[in-house]
């Protein structure tokens, strides 16, 4: 989905300390976590469990915060840099179906709620002139149009913290920079 690549933001980092150190902590905050198996470890933030790492690259395919499902995923890829440190270049994926699903869902509660208040007396003068109907209708529009860009709006920043949780574990401080869109 083409359409759909525009909500994805990508971000850089460059920090002193090396790919090594960075790939060996990541490494030991995953096993610790593997381990850690409780209830309150459904509550961790970051969930390293979600955390895997090929190579110079780290990948987490479903982003969960504070138990809750985000609805994206976070690609990353390490590189050295000429200073003895290293470069992290990171992208925040959405996943649509997480952001339009609910959208979609609420429309056709609304709808179903509307048609079960109404069916008693639903004939063709009482929808049209009807102020219930017109309420109705309207906050349908209203809740459409207003719940998808804040959904893509909160899922980026949500994203974008959950990066960042990720390298301060490890005790990397620096904030990511948002690269522009390409």
């Amino acid at each position: 989905m083409a359409w759909a690549d525009r909500f994805n933001k990508s971000y850089y980092l460059e920090t002193k300390v090396p790919k090594e150190e960075i790939l060996n902590a990541l490494k030991q905050k995953i096993a610790e976590a593997r381990q850690n198996t409780g209830f309150l470890s459904l509550y961790k933030f970051p969930d390293f469990k979600e955390i895997s790492i090929n190579g110079d690259r780290i990948s987490v395919y479903e982003v969960y915060r504070f138990g809750s499902f985000v609805g994206g995923s976070i690609l990353m890829e390490l590189s050295n840099n000429e200073k003895k440190g290293s470069q992290i270049f990171a992208k925040s994926k959405l996943r649509t179906d997480a952001i339009f699903l609910p959208a979609i869902l609420g429309l056709f509660g609304t709808l179903l709620g509307f048609t079960l208040l109404k069916w008693p007396s639903l004939t063709y003068n009482s929808i049209v002139v009807d102020w219930f109907t017109i309420s109705a209708l309207s906050f349908m529009a209203v809740f459409f149009v207003m719940y998808v860009p804040l959904s893509i709006v909160l899922t980026n920043k949500r994203l974008k913290d959950y990066l960042t949780s990720i390298f301060w574990q490890i005790g990397i401080n620096e904030k990511f920079i948002e690269l522009p869109a390409q």
